[in-house]
C-alpha cells in the first residue's frame, strides 16, 4: 500500500509540508511512500503536478486527470529506532520546498542510508545532487536565497551498525558499572525508545555548494546544540545573517514523572544565532505543555520572528484571549507569539481558544496541532493553520497587528493560494489526493495511488460500539470477511492499542502485532479496540478496568449478536497493551483461544530489573502493579503481574520481539510457559523497532501472527512447504495441550 506524506509513529501523517505548491503557482508536489517486496525496502516518490492542466479537470469532468510526473524515487531499508529517528518510519523523502525561482526543490532523503541528506532536484533535468555528506544525519535545514543552515545529528548509520553490539573497538572491556542500567551495560549503544531524550547537533551551512561548520569564535570550535525530538525546528533570516532554532536551557528542569525517581528534563527555548560571529541570544522559552511541532517563520522584511507553542507572561498578552496555563513556566500558553528582531519584546499575538476547532471534526485546537504558520504581505498578520490530530482535516486562524496589539480575523488578503489539497480516506475507502480551487470551491479526486485495492475483495469494517462494565461507551472498527455470511458465527482477534475511525484500516493501530484485513481474509472477525484512557493518575487496576473488562463486554455482545464464537477468540498486544492481554489471559484465561504479544514487558520481573537505574522502574513500580518487588511487595507482585500467574494461562501464547531489549523484557514469561509445557511460540527478529518498519520484517511478523491464530481459532494449515516444519510444531503443541 502507498499512503501519502510521511509516517510519525504507527500511522501516516499527511503533513502539508509535502503538498508544496512553487512560487510562481505552475506546479506542485506531493510525497508517498511505500514498501516494497520482495526488495525488502521503502520507496519514496515526489510526484510532479502541473497546476494548471488539473484546475482544467477540475472545472471540466469530461477532461481525464492528467497523470502525476514521478520526479524522483529514493528507497532505504530503515527501521528508524535509534535516537531522533524512533518516530519517523524510515521515511525515504521528507520535507520538500522550492527554490525561490521554480525551478528546484530540496528536499531531506535517504538513498540506501538510515541518516538523512539534504537533496537538490532540478525540475528541468531531474538531476538529484547531495548538498550535505552521506555520513550526517540531517534533522532540519532552512534555505534564504543561495544560502542554507541545517542541524546535522552523529552518524545514524553507524548508530544502527553498533546499535546491538557488546564488545568491540571503542568498547571498553573494564567497567565500573554500579550506576549503570542493564540494557547500555550489555549494549554500550542502546538508547532504547530515545525520542524523548536530548541530542547533540551540530549547526552547518552551505555555502557555494559546499558544507562546513558554524563557528563559535568564542572556542574556535563548531557550534553545538542539545535539542529535543519532535521539538526540532530551523528557520535563516531572510539576509541569511541569523538563523533561530530551539535547544536546552542550561541548567533548567521542567517536569519530573515520579516522585522516588523523577525525570529531569531540560526546559527549551527558542535561540537565535547569528551566523557570522556564532553568538546566541535567547528569544522565548518554549511551553512545557507543546502538543507537537514547533515552527518559526521570518517576516519578508526581516524585522519579526513568529514562535508558536511559547510559555509568555501575561504582561506581553496583546489579544485579550484566556489561555491555559504552563505551570512549568508560571506563564500562560501561546500558540504564536511574534519577537521583534534586535528588541527585547516579545509579543502574543494568539493564544489557545477551546471553541475554535476544525470544522466538521469536532475538534477543538486543544487536540489539535499548528502545521504551519505563514506571514501576510506588510508583515501585518499571521495564519495559524491547525490540523486535526490524525486527520488530513485543516483550520485556519488568521491575527492582524494594531498597532501594537494583535487581533483575530477573518480576513486571508495575502494567503490566497492557487490550490489546495487533502487527502480523502475512510475505513473502507484507500486515501486519494484531492484537489480544490480555492477560487470556486471546486473539487476533484486527482491521484489514487493504489489502484491494484479495486481487484481486491477486502471485505468491510465498520464502527463498533458497546459498553463495558464500568459504564463507559467503548469504540472499536470491526472488520468482517470480504464474504462475511451472517448466518454463520466467526472467530474472533481482539487487536488493542487504539482505533482511528476516519482513516483507511489495512492493518490496525500499526504493523507490529496487528494484521486487520490479512486476518479478516482468513475467515476471523477482527475488532481493533480504542481503550479508553484513565480520568486520572495511572493504577494497577487500569489493566483490568481498561483492559480485560473493555474486551470481555465487546465479546459477549459480539456473540449476543450472534456474530463471533465467543470459544474461538484471539488478542494480540504490544507495547503498553501487552501488559493489557497479559492480564486478559491470566485474569480470563478460560475467555481466550490463542494469543500474541509483540515488543513488551508484560510486567516481568527481569523487565523490572532491566529498568532499575531509570525512571522506568518508578513507573512499573507505581502504575502498573503498586509495589517494588521485595517483602510484602513481592507478594503484590505475584497477586498482579502476569509473569507470575502463567500457570493460570490456558491459551497459546506467540511472542514477536523484535530486538534484544524486548526479547529480555518477555522472557521470564515465555520461559515460565515452555517450563510448564504450554503451548508457547516465538518468533524474534534480531534488528528489528518498537514499531516494525522494514518491510521483509513486517511480512514475515504478521504474516506469522496470521498462521498463528488461523491455526489455533479455525484449525487451518498453510500449505507453503516453506511452513511445514512450523506447523509440525504447533501440532505437537496442541497435541500437548489435548493430552492435559
Amino acid at each position: 500500500m502507498s499512503y501519502f506524506g510521511t509516517r510519525f509513529l504507527s500511522a501516516p501523517d499527511d503533513l502539508e509540508d509535502d503538498g508544496v505548491v512553487s512560487p510562481d503557482g505552475r506546479y506542485f508536489v506531493k510525497v508517498t511512500h511505500r514498501g516494497v517486496l520482495p526488495g525488502g525496502f521503502t520507496e519514496g516518490t515526489l510526484w510532479l503536478f502541473e497546476t494548471a492542466a488539473v484546475l482544467r479537470a477540475i472545472h471540466d469532468p469530461k477532461l481525464a486527470v492528467p497523470a502525476p510526473l514521478p520526479l524522483l524515487r529514493m528507497e532505504a531499508a530503515v527501521n528508524g529506532g535509534l535516537g531522533l529517528m524512533v518516530l519517523d518510519a524510515g521515511n525515504a523523502i521528507s520535507s520538500p520546498r522550492w527554490s525561490p525561482d521554480s525551478r528546484s526543490l530540496m528536499f531531506l532523503g535517504r538513498n540506501g542510508h538510515s541518516n538523512h541528506q539534504l537533496f537538490t532536484a532540478d525540475l528541468e533535468t531531474h538531476a538529484v545532487h547531495p548538498l550535505t555528506p552521506p555520513d550526517q544525519d540531517v534533522l532540519a535545514y532552512s534555505g534564504s536565497g543561495a544560502e542554507i543552515v541545517y542541524l546535522a545529528a552523529a552518524d545514524a548509520d553507524l548508530q544502527a551498525q553498533q546499535a546491538w553490539v557488546s564488545a568491540g573497538p571503542g568498547i571498553p572491556e573494564i567497567v565500573a558499572g554500579t550506576d549503570t542500567p542493564l540494557m547500555p551495560l550489555l549494549y554500550p549503544h542502546f538508547r532504547g525508545n530515545a525520542f524523548g531524550d536530548p541530542q547533540q547537533v551540530g549547526l552547518w551551512r552551505v555555502q557555494a555548494g559546499l558544507p562546513a561548520p558554524v563557528i563559535d569564535p568564542a572556542t574556535g570550535e563548531p557550534v553545538r546544540l542539545t535539542i529535543h525530538y519532535p521539538a526540532l525546528a530551523a528557520a535563516i533570516s531572510p539576509d541569511a545573517g541569523h538563523v533561530v532554532t530551539v535547544a536546552e536551557v542550561a541548567g533548567s528542569v521542567t517536569e519530573s514523572n515520579s516522585t522516588s525517581e523523577p525525570t529531569r528534563k531540560k526546559a527549551l527555548e527558542y535561540t537565535l544565532i547569528d551566523l557570522h560571529s556564532g553568538r546566541r541570544e535567547s528569544l522565548a522559552r518554549v511551553s512545557a505543555q507543546r502538543t507537537g511541532q514547533l515552527f518559526i517563520a521570518w517576516s519578508a522584511d526581516g524585522s519579526q520572528i513568529a514562535l508558536t507553542e511559547v510559555a509568555i507572561t501575561g504582561t506581553n498578552d496583546s489579544n485579550g484571549m484566556h489561555g491555559a496555563t504552563d505551570a512549568a513556566n508560571a506563564s500562560p500558553l501561546c500558540d504564536v507569539a511574534v519577537a521583534r528582531f534586535g528588541a527585547a519584546d516579545i509579543t502574543c499575538a494568539l493564544r489557545p481558544d477551546p471553541k475554535f476547532g476544525v470544522p466538521g471534526r469536532k475538534v477543538p485546537t486543544s487536540a489539535a496541532e499548528i502545521s504551519r504558520i505563514d506571514w501576510m504581505s506588510g508583515g501585518q498578520g499571521i495564519r495559524a493553520r491547525y490540523k486535526a490530530h490524525k486527520e488530513s482535516a485543516y483550520a485556519d486562524r488568521i491575527v492582524r497587528r494594531h498597532g501594537s496589539a494583535w487581533s483575530v480575523t477573518s480576513e486571508i488578503a495575502g494567503l490566497r493560494r492557487v490550490v489546495e489539497l487533502t487527502v480523502s480516506e475512510g475505513l473502507n475507502d484507500p486515501p486519494k489526493l484531492v484537489v480544490t480551487d480555492p477560487a470556486t470551491h471546486r473539487s476533484r479526486a486527482i491521484f489514487d495511488p493504489n489502484p491494484q485495492f479495486g481487484a481486491i475483495a477486502l471485505g468491510r469494517v465498520r464502527v463498533y460500539r458497546w459498553k463495558d462494565p464500568h459504564g463507559w461507551e467503548d469504540e472499536g472498527g470491526l472488520a468482517l470477511p470480504p464474504d462475511f455470511n451472517p448466518a454463520r458465527r466467526y472467530p474472533l482477534v481482539i487487536q488493542t492499542h487504539g482505533f482511528n475511525a476516519i482513516q483507511f484500516f489495512r492493518a490496525g493501530y500499526s504493523d507490529t502485532a496487528n494484521a486487520g484485513r490479512a486476518l479478516a481474509g482468513r475467515d476471523i472477525v477482527v475488532l481493533q479496540v480504542h481503550e479508553p484512557t484513565s480520568p486520572g493518575e495511572s493504577i494497577p487496576s487500569e489493566g483490568t478496568e481498561f483492559g480485560v473488562d473493555v474486551y470481555l463486554a465487546a465479546v459477549d455482545q459480539l456473540a449476543a449478536e450472534g456474530v463471533i464464537d465467543p470459544d474461538r477468540v484471539g488478542i494480540s498486544g504490544y507495547s503498553y497493551s501487552g501488559w493489557l492481554v497479559a492480564n486478559a489471559i491470566t485474569h480470563a484465561p478460560g475467555r481466550f483461544a490463542a494469543a500474541e504479544i509483540a515488543n513488551s514487558d508484560p510486567i516481568t520481573l527481569t523487565g523490572y530489573n532491566e529498568y532499575v537505574g531509570t525512571p522506568q522502574a518508578a513507573i512499573v513500580t507505581e502504575n502498573y502493579v503498586g509495589a517494588r518487588p521485595y517483602g510484602d511487595g513481592l507478594k503484590t507482585w505475584m497477586e498482579r503481574a502476569p509473569s507470575f500467574n502463567t500457570d493460570k494461562i490456558t491459551a497459546p501464547v506467540l511472542f514477536q520481539p523484535a530486538d534484544p531489549w524486548h526479547l529480555l523484557s518477555s522472557w521470564d514469561m515465555y520461559a515460565a510457559l515452555r517450563d510448564q509445557g504450554k503451548p508457547v511460540e516465538l518468533q524474534y527478529i534480531r534488528t528489528g523497532e518498537h514499531n516494525i518498519r522494514k518491510p521483509l520484517q513486517v511480512l514475515a511478523h504478521e504474516e506469522m501472527l496470521v498462521d498463528w491464530f488461523d491455526f489455533w481459532l479455525n484449525g487451518h494449515e498453510d500449505p507453503a512447504p516453506a511452513k511445514a516444519t512450523q506447523y509440525d510444531r504447533w501440532r505437537h503443541l496442541r497435541d500437548l495441550r489435548q493430552s492435559k
